[in-house]
């Protein structure tokens, strides 16, 4: 039984740091299709920046890679050496709430499928909002400057850009949390991830009992911002 997702946090020096609280979820639920999702993606060359790639490299799942980017810029030592293509197999797409459904159809994604990871900067609300989809385990941003007591979503907006300086962007722990209720998910743990967002990771519902013990108070599972200069709004 899982009691808290944190302590499988660090394993895989080479990997994104929370491929091992994803090994371990699954170690402890089990698997259907070993099929994956996972939206923005950067790329294999460096592993450690996305979330899948240590499921289709070390453990045998298969799925689906997209982003909207098609080349990436290689930065050694802090200077920008070149401008690359991403790998052939990420599919380039930029994924929407519009469209999200399409694209899975598209690819032939099973209904069923184990995890998605929902790694969108600011749209990751309403994509998974408009999800038609059902997959066991959803890990997804949600930005930590906002009050955690707050429920709260940024609008929709197709050409939103984000600033880089506010706090206006995403939605709250408080609002995904209360998507996932109504999409029949239970949150069971959140992890911190560079500096603009944070991860929540969710399980279906009937899944909880018998595999996670959680605090008896749901914000005891919200992790602060990765700035110490930066404050989470108040209203």
């Amino acid at each position: 039984m899982i009691t808290d997702i944190n302590n499988y946090k660090v394993k895989y020096p080479t990997m994104n740091e929370n491929s091992h609280i994803i090994e371990n979820i699954f170690n402890e639920i089990g698997t259907s299709t070993k099929y994956f999702v996972e939206f923005g993606f950067t790329d294999l060359h460096y592993p450690y920046c996305d979330n899948t790639v240590f499921l289709k490299q070390e453990k045998c799942w298969y799925g689906l890679w997209m982003d909207s980017v098609e080349t990436k810029t290689v930065i050694a030592d802090g200077v920008s050496e070149a401008i690359v293509r991403k790998n052939k197999n990420v599919k380039i797409h930029d994924v929407t709430p519009d469209n999200i459904n399409q694209l899975l159809k598209k690819y032939n994604v099973p209904n069923g499928f184990d995890f998605l990871c929902i790694n969108t900067h600011y749209t990751y609300f309403w994509v998974w909002k408009s999800l038609e989809y059902n997959p066991y385990v959803v890990m997804i941003r949600y930005n930590p400057y906002i009050n955690p007591a707050l429920s709260k979503v940024i609008k929709y907006e197709s050409d939103f850009d984000w600033d880089g300086c506010t706090n206006n962007y995403g939605a709250s722990f408080k609002a995904i949390i209360k998507l996932g209720k109504e999409k029949g998910y239970t949150v069971v743990g959140s992890t911190i991830t560079g500096d603009t967002s944070n991860y929540l990771f969710f399980v279906k519902d009937f899944l909880i009992a018998e595999h996670f013990k959680l605090p008896k108070t749901i914000k005891k599972l919200y992790t602060k911002p990765n700035e110490i200069y930066r404050k989470p709004e108040s209203d």
